[in-house]
């Protein structure tokens, strides 16, 4: 049986607006879709301290995102948001910064499990696609977005995480027309349109 949360998000689909879980307005955004098919949907949350954005899966794919999230630790994003795909995170800053606080999966691959590798790889786009949907909103809202590289030493997991969150915000931000730069212990990604050259005008009139 879904859980309320899942069951909640399903109804999303449905309404074409928002919703109400845990408290929360969920809010639709974009279904996504691939060869003319849907593959998933795109929702977000908004607190008075931070935003969630969530990828949902196609519906028959709820119970097994619903059941994956029982394999990690409780009380994380996806316990708000079961039956999802992954979330990320956005705090806003002051100076018109928007900075990613976690870039989360709800759940883990398992050859016996509710979400084996097959299925996952089904999903493997859904950090782009978030981070696309955000950067166009950033573009509209004139923000920059940000991501923390911690310094210093750190294990091979994170080196390896570090790692994917970099290359994943960069070929999400060039591809909506964003520049990435390091600045001091964070990747900015800023939005710089492009100035048109002016066409110089040629005389074409004949002087008498």
């Amino acid at each position: 049986m879904l859980s309320l949360s899942a069951q909640q998000a399903s109804k999303l689909w449905k309404s074409g607006r928002q919703i109400c879980i845990s408290g929360m307005a969920l809010i639709r955004k974009r279904v996504v879709t691939k060869a003319g098919k849907n593959i998933g949907l795109i929702a977000k949350t908004i607190t008075s301290h931070d935003i969630q954005w969530i990828y949902y899966p196609r519906k028959e794919h709820f119970e097994s995102f619903d059941r994956g999230v029982r394999e990690l630790k409780r009380f994380g994003p996806g316990d708000c948001f079961r039956g999802s795909v992954g979330s990320i995170s956005i705090t806003k800053l002051e100076y018109n910064c928007w900075k990613i606080e976690h870039i989360q999966a709800h759940f883990k691959t398992a050859k016996d499990g509710p979400i084996n590798r097959a299925l996952a790889t089904k999903y493997g786009g859904w950090r782009h696609r978030l981070l696309s949907e955000i950067l166009k909103e950033a573009k509209r809202e004139k923000k920059e977005l940000l991501l923390w590289i911690p310094p210093g030493k750190a294990s091979s997991r994170q080196k390896s995480k570090k790692a994917v969150y970099k290359k994943i915000l960069k070929e999400a931000a060039e591809k909506e027309g964003f520049t990435v730069k390091k600045d001091r212990n964070f990747l900015v990604a800023s939005y710089r349109p492009k100035k048109q050259k002016k066409i110089k005008k040629i005389d074409t009139s004949i002087a008498n």
